[in-house]
């Protein structure tokens, strides 16, 4: 069965393709998060907060597939990845920091996260002996916040936000940035601790999978949304889940 598949479609092309459709969304979500937007039924030109939680859900998303690009698909290793990626998170926070009244979507834990960013953008240039341990803190720091973001949105919503600037769909961004910084975080802990990058992205894309199904059968909470057409959603979610287990599978067997 094994070689059967790879005769077809090897690992390292599942990688690719992977790679690139993680690529795509981050850049989408980073870029343009008013046409992603379109995906959950909402208008044109989104909240302020709602559109924060789109574009730091696509630079999460660009980290994990630049450090694919530059460690798996390439050999420019962790230093170049680090560099790219820590300097996308810096510039996103202080963006951030810098417009508290524009968008009011600084989570309590950012002051952390911008001093983590500046340390590991120091220590991928000069200290590159110490990258691994830089990885385990930010993906540890990701696990952590995504984590709470993607299991409790409402409550995030409710305690943290202005109720003036959220809407019936705050909670599925919050949520989604959640789910970003989750496969961020665990990709970055995998290889932060010794496993092999290429294995551990196989295993992120799984991972992949199983959040698509929790997020949208057991965590979203759209039945009564206007404009959102719930089925249709939770079955563009189950194939997107079935696209990226097909993906794991194939990186990994």
């Amino acid at each position: 069965m094994e070689s059967i598949i790879h005769s077809i479609v090897t690992p390292m092309q599942a990688t690719v393709v992977a790679t690139i459709f993680t690529f795509y969304r981050g850049i989408i979500l980073t870029l343009a998060p008013n046409r992603s937007s379109k995906t959950f039924g909402s208008a044109s030109n989104i909240s302020p907060i709602n559109k924060e939680m789109l574009r730091r859900a696509g630079i999460g998303l660009l980290a994990i597939a630049i450090r694919v690009y530059c460690v798996v698909l390439n050999d420019f290793g962790h230093r170049l990845a680090s560099v790219i990626n820590q300097s996308m998170w810096t510039a996103k926070l202080l963006e951030t920091l810098l417009n508290l009244e524009e968008n009011n979507a600084v989570e309590p834990i950012d002051a952390i996260v911008l001093f983590t960013m500046l340390v590991g953008t120091y220590v991928a240039i000069y200290k590159e002996e110490y990258i691994y341990t830089v990885l385990k803190v930010d993906g540890a720091l990701g696990l952590c916040s995504g984590t709470l973001l993607f299991l409790f949105p409402n409550q995030f919503v409710k305690n943290k936000l202005e109720a003036t600037k959220t809407d019936a769909l705050t909670h599925i961004y919050v949520n989604t940035h959640g789910m970003a910084l989750v496969l961020t975080g665990s990709y970055l802990t995998s290889v932060g601790f010794g496993m092999d990058a290429q294995n551990a992205f196989g295993y992120n894309a799984l991972l992949a999978s199983v959040l698509q199904l929790v997020k949208v059968f057991v965590i979203e909470d759209i039945e009564n949304v206007k404009d959102i057409d719930s089925k249709k959603r939770k079955t563009q979610f189950c194939i997107r889940s079935c696209i990226f287990a097909l993906l794991a599978l194939i990186i990994l067997i």
